[in-house]
């Protein structure tokens, strides 16, 4: 689901052609400011079975599709915004022993291609439910990858929920010409 505000000096545009029913995301084109600065902003969600297909193999493939509408949105675009549950946790991620590498590293390559910067964020998942042995789990499962020319402002997760995942917010400042600069959250 997205939201946007029908009286926002910011115009949105739902972005079909870089979604697909393969994974679920949503791409919204963004178009700010006084000078109607474009941004293309992503919120995704991977899954760990999609259509009775639960292999790592499969999420991998996943994981490249979620690539491909990367690359493609950077292609057009230079400020990209992308906010999800990643199901990865983004400080394990980089261990050899990371049992998700193959699909995270799908990802970071993207990033790094691309020129997105994966944003440091608090723990975001806070199991409502404790194992076997009474340990409530709690993971860095969340995650917002910004580009380099975006100004980030703030990128933080919100300490409340109604479910077992926090809210993530990215702020960042909307460019406005070059006398006057407004602040503004996207």
């Amino acid at each position: 689901v997205a939201l946007t505000s029908t009286k926002s000096s910011t115009t949105f545009i739902q972005r079909p052609d870089l979604m697909t029913t393969d994974i679920p995301s949503i791409w919204i084109e963004a178009c700010a400011g006084t000078i109607k600065t474009k941004y293309l902003i992503c919120g995704f969600y991977r899954e760990w079975n999609h259509r009775g297909d639960s292999s790592i193999q499969g999420q991998v493939e996943r994981a490249e599709t979620l690539a491909n509408q990367i690359e493609k949105a950077r292609s057009e675009c230079k400020r990209i915004i992308i906010v999800g549950d990643a199901n990865l946790c983004s400080e394990a991620w980089n261990e050899e022993g990371y049992r998700y590498k193959r699909i995270a590293d799908v990802i970071k390559t993207s990033l790094d291609t691309n020129g997105l910067i994966a944003q440091k964020l608090a723990k975001t998942y806070h199991a409502n439910h404790a194992d076997k042995n009474g340990v409530y789990a709690s993971s860095y499962l969340d995650h917002a990858y910004v580009s380099q020319e975006c100004t980030i402002q703030e990128v933080k997760c919100l300490s409340y929920s109604s479910s077992d995942h926090y809210p993530i917010v990215v702020g960042i400042e909307v460019e406005n010409g070059k006398q006057q600069k407004q602040k503004r959250i996207i």
